[in-house]
């Protein structure tokens, strides 16, 4: 919990609030198993929230979906989960990010797309790749101040050390 521990002890002028996997950050304090509801009306208003869509209707209904849509400042999905976040409705400041895989990352922001490739591995376990990913990207983005190209390599490379661990072809 480095990463965390580092935004906790963040200058309240530059709060987080990671909303997925039910962690909250915001105003220099972090606490576990907050619900995404109670966590998003704690949230400053000038608060960064970060929503990291896992897509089941059950943890997420739509009206949560809607409500995180509007006030995201960061949407982070799969590819897979790309209807789920159009069904959730506007997201006007958003920028959104879509985890393609082996076919890379694209990013929507002002109003147009950057592609960021990856080199593909041929692993079969990806366990864990999309959340290390997004580890990666928000340490380099939230902590270094990476642009998101740079953030989204940087999350690229954390999943490569994450696979490789579990693959003899990589290790040679």
């Amino acid at each position: 919990w480095p990463f965390f521990r580092y935004l906790a002890a963040r200058s309240p002028a530059q709060p987080v609030c990671w909303l997925g996997w039910i962690t909250f950050v915001a105003s220099g304090r972090c606490a576990r198993k907050l619900a995404t509801r109670e966590a998003l009306a704690l949230a400053r208003v000038d608060a960064k929230v970060i929503w990291a869509v896992k897509a089941d209707a059950r943890a997420t209904p739509p009206d949560l979906a809607r409500a995180l849509a509007w006030r995201a400042d960061l949407i982070v999905h799969s590819r897979g989960e790309a209807s789920f976040v159009a069904d959730a409705g506007d997201a006007p400041r958003a920028i959104r990010i879509e985890t393609r895989g082996a076919d890379g990352v694209a990013i929507f922001h002002d109003g147009g797309e950057e592609h960021v490739g990856v080199e593909p591995l041929g692993v079969e376990d990806t366990t864990g790749a999309g959340d290390t990913w997004l580890g990666g990207f928000l340490a380099a983005h939230l902590v270094r101040g990476a642009a998101l190209g740079e953030a989204a390599r940087a999350g690229a490379m954390s999943v490569r050390a994450l696979l490789a661990g579990r693959s003899a072809e990589l290790r040679r």
